[in-house]
């Protein structure tokens, strides 16, 4: 990441710096991966005529329009943003087989309840929940940072909040699921969840991805941050 930033004192440059990395190497690959659901399930909602119509049709659009905005702005910050892709890349690989296993939870308790297109809606809860994991972290980041160094960087790191994307999504579902009422909060469901957020807030999927992003951009430099007190 690359940022021209203002601090108050070495105080507030360390808790910028350590917020960056943060964000960086961590908030950013979740939104990542929570964008990627949204545009494969927008796809699947899209092929059903029956659905893809009036108010679904509009927050489905405008949810799309969203992530698509928010790659844009993370991506205007990356310094190397080949090397950020292929780091992406490779993190969301990594991280796919735990994010199909929570999907595939969802969707068997949707079939054992008889849900119609199980499979269908199991991909729009994954990206809908993977949205508000990903909103989640950003602001457990932003008041840790708050906590630790006196400082909201919410506004210095905007980018990286999907609220937009999920705002949108969300409304979306509640469209889709009226009328509907089944608890997904079962111990199978919240175990897949639970390996998914612990992984990705942990940095677990980071370290291998990095290196190989490093093999395919061997010019790369590591991100610095340009400062300005």
């Amino acid at each position: 990441m690359e940022k021209k930033l203002y601090y108050e004192d070495e105080q507030d440059l360390e808790g910028q710096k350590n917020t960056a990395q943060i964000v960086d190497f961590g908030v950013s690959l979740s939104v990542t991966a929570a964008i990627n659901c949204v545009y494969y399930a927008s796809g699947c909602i899209r092929e059903r005529k029956d659905l893809y119509r009036q108010r679904v049709k509009q927050l489905c659009n405008l949810a799309v329009k969203s992530a698509s905005q928010m790659e844009m702005r993370m991506k205007s910050v990356m310094r190397d943003k080949s090397y950020w892709l292929d780091y992406s890349d490779r993190v969301i690989d990594e991280a796919q087989d735990d994010i199909t296993s929570f999907r595939r939870a969802i969707e068997k308790v949707l079939t054992d309840a008889n849900f119609p297109d199980a499979t269908l809606y199991s991909y729009i809860e994954c990206a809908r929940v993977l949205l508000d994991m990903s909103v989640k972290q950003f602001d457990c980041v932003m008041e840790r940072a708050e906590e630790d160094y006196g400082h909201n960087y919410s506004g210095i790191f905007f980018e990286f909040r999907a609220g937009d994307v999920f705002g949108n999504w969300d409304k979306m579902c509640y469209e889709l699921y009226d009328g509907f009422s089944i608890d997904l909060n079962t111990p199978e469901v919240m175990d897949a969840f639970d390996v998914v957020s612990r992984r990705f807030g942990r940095g677990e999927y980071v370290s291998a991805c990095r290196e190989e992003a490093h093999a395919k951009n061997p010019d790369f430099v590591e991100n610095s941050i340009k400062v300005k007190g």
